[in-house]
Parts: structure tokens; C-alpha cells; sequence
């Protein structure tokens, strides 16, 4: 017989994801220059450490965030509607939970 007594095999259910981001009316920081930004992305995933016994602790205190840099779109100038044409790759996995951050900042703002 072929079958194996007390084999496991994880099945990794897991995707790619294309991210291509854009902006519109963002707002001046000036009264004479419109602005030219871009875009910081990060992922964030949440890992459980462990459970907690005690009856008045929240869903959420036992989590740990861990952040993955997701890169820098380049910088577009003068306007306040980007089309950033940089994309970000992703992997992620099916039925966990994944937060992105993004962040634009100005290029012409010190």
C-alpha cells in the first residue's frame, strides 16, 4: 500500500498581488507651487503570539505587527493627480489578514 500513516502535507495557499497606485486633489502646500509627489508603501502583517487568559484583555492585545517595505514610487511633477506607473508585487496569503500602508509626501516640501 502506498499510503503513509501520520504524514502531513501543508498546503500554502498564497497569490501574487499587483498594486498600482494614484492620487486626486491632493492638497497645496503652497500657495505658488502645486507639488510633486510620491509614494512610500508598506505591508504590515499581523502575527498572534499567543492567547491571553485574562478575561478583561481585548481581541487585538496579543498581536504583533511586522512591516515590510514595499518600496518608493517616483516622484511626479507639478500636480495634485499622480498616476504613479511603479507597481508593487505582494505575496499574500489566503485568509490571513494584511494591512498597506501608503504614504505621499511632496518632493518639493522641507
Amino acid at each position: 500500500s502506498n499510503s503513509r500513516i501520520g504524514s502531513k502535507r501543508k498546503i500554502r495557499r498564497s497569490e501574487r498581488v499587483k498594486i498600482t497606485l494614484s492620487a486626486t486633489g491632493l492638497k497645496r502646500h503652497s500657495l505658488f507651487k502645486i507639488g510633486s509627489p510620491f509614494a512610500i508603501v508598506t505591508q504590515l502583517s499581523r502575527h498572534t503570539l499567543g492567547t491571553s487568559s485574562s478575561s478583561d484583555s481585548s481581541p487585538g492585545d496579543n498581536v504583533n505587527e511586522h512591516a515590510i517595505l514595499g518600496g518608493r514610487t517616483e516622484t511626479i511633477q507639478n500636480t495634485r493627480s499622480p498616476l504613479w506607473t511603479k507597481y508593487f508585487i505582494l505575496d499574500y496569503e489566503l485568509g490571513k489578514e494584511v494591512f498597506i500602508n501608503v504614504s505621499i509626501y511632496d518632493a518639493d516640501s522641507k
